[in-house]
């Protein structure tokens, strides 16, 4: 479950499906936080811990940061 407004968002720690981040997108995620399998053909940005369970998949374009 996640909550958005205008200066906040939320999500879990642990998400249920798969996140994929598209080629037009920049993503922020703060952890730590757990992922069944992740795919980056964007910008992710991750504040924290980033555990992915399964595979991993980084596009010619992808990027991944990773703080703190």
């Amino acid at each position: 479950m996640s909550y958005t407004d205008p200066i906040l968002t939320t999500h879990p720690d642990e998400f249920d499906a798969d996140v994929t981040v598209q080629t037009d997108q920049s993503t922020l995620l703060s952890g730590p936080i757990t992922i069944p399998n992740l795919t980056v053909n964007g910008k992710l940005n991750v504040i924290a811990e980033l555990n992915v369970t399964g595979d991993t998949n980084i596009g010619s374009d992808g990027i991944i940061n990773v703080t703190g």
